[in-house]
This record gives structure tokens, C-alpha cells and sequence, in this order.
């Protein structure tokens, strides 16, 4: 067919075409990129799931061999709870008496707050006590300090507790000896 239009339209016509066919070929283009990109994430996901699966029958095989073991554990945690249990009975404390003792000492201006028993061990031979507590003075908690140091060993005062004069907030810490029981 002959074309009759004139030389501007045949360029525009022409022009028309030309961008046509670049954006159809970009839309492929792109599609095909886009269904590769999705294959290729098709199969690394099949992949890994054929990856995990594997590693599920590997656990799955080696879990058998572990429930022994975790059963052994078991064991072993229960008879150590037991040791200590039976330890502890042995080595029975009389907290009242301890309690008694450490209050009998504390001077008039002297306030306990909190009194907590620490055992690191059943069969330690120490027990450390840790108390807070609040004095009226500084003299008063000096007072304190030698007391406590007079009865019981390694008796440690927070450093805080020596930074001010008056409505002193202060913690300790001291070990009573099998001795002292």
C-alpha cells in the first residue's frame, strides 16, 4: 500500500511505531526478568525446604540418641537437688537464735530494714547474712561496726553507707562462723 501522507506525518507515523515496538519489547523484557526473578526464588525456596527437611530427619535421628542423654542429665540434676537436700538436713541451722543474737547487739539508733541468709553452698562451712538497714548517726553506725565485727567474721560495710552523717541508709554483709551457731 502506498502511503500518501505527508513527509511530517509519515515521520510521526513512523516515530509512533518506533515507540510501539520499544515499549512491547520492554514489556517483555521486563517480564521475562520478572519470571525469572520468581523462578529463581521458586527454587531457592524449594531449596531450602528440601534443606530443612533434611536437617529435620538428621534431628530426628540424632534425638534419639539424645534423649538418653537428656534423661542422664535429669538424673543427675535430681540427684545433686537431693545431695544438697540431705546435706542441708545434716547441717540443720536455728535461724531464731542466730536472728536473737544479731539484734541483741544493735545499739538504740540503729533501724533494720531487710535481713536475707545466703548459703553459696549446703556444705560451706560459712554463712553470710546480709542486712540494711538505717542508723540516726555516724557514731552510732561505728558503734555498729565494731559490734558486729566483735561477733562475727568479714564483716563489710557498702561504701555508701560511710558517705553521709545523719539518717545513714546503710548495707552489710558479715559470715557467721559453724562456731557461732
Amino acid at each position: 500500500m502506498i502511503n500518501l501522507l505527508p513527509s511530517k506525518q509519515k515521520e510521526k507515523v513512523a516515530k509512533k511505531r518506533s515507540e510501539r515496538a520499544i515499549s512491547v519489547l520492554v514489556f517483555f523484557l521486563a517480564s521475562f526478568f520478572l519470571i525469572l526473578s520468581l523462578s529463581t526464588f521458586m527454587v531457592r525456596a524449594y531449596g531450602l525446604f528440601v534443606l530443612e527437611k533434611e536437617a529435620a530427619s538428621v534431628i530426628e535421628k540424632k534425638g534419639a540418641l539424645s534423649d538418653i542423654e537428656r534423661k542422664e542429665e535429669i538424673i543427675n540434676e535430681f540427684n545433686a537437688i537431693a545431695l544438697s537436700i540431705s546435706s542441708v538436713e545434716e547441717k540443720k541451722i536455728d535461724f531464731s537464735s542466730i536472728v536473737s543474737d544479731i539484734y541483741e547487739i544493735f545499739p538504740d539508733g540503729v533501724k533494720v530494714r531487710e535481713l536475707e541468709f545466703e548459703r553459696d553452698h549446703p556444705t560451706a562451712g560459712d554463712d553470710t547474712f546480709i542486712l540494711s538497714g538505717r542508723a540516726d548517726n555516724w557514731d552510732l553506725l561505728l558503734s555498729f561496726e565494731n559490734l558486729l565485727e566483735e561477733n562475727y567474721s568479714e564483716v563489710n560495710f557498702s561504701p555508701g553507707s560511710w558517705s553521709s552523717t545523719r539518717d545513714i541508709e546503710f548495707f552489710v554483709n558479715f559470715k557467721i562462723d559453724e562456731s557461732d551457731e
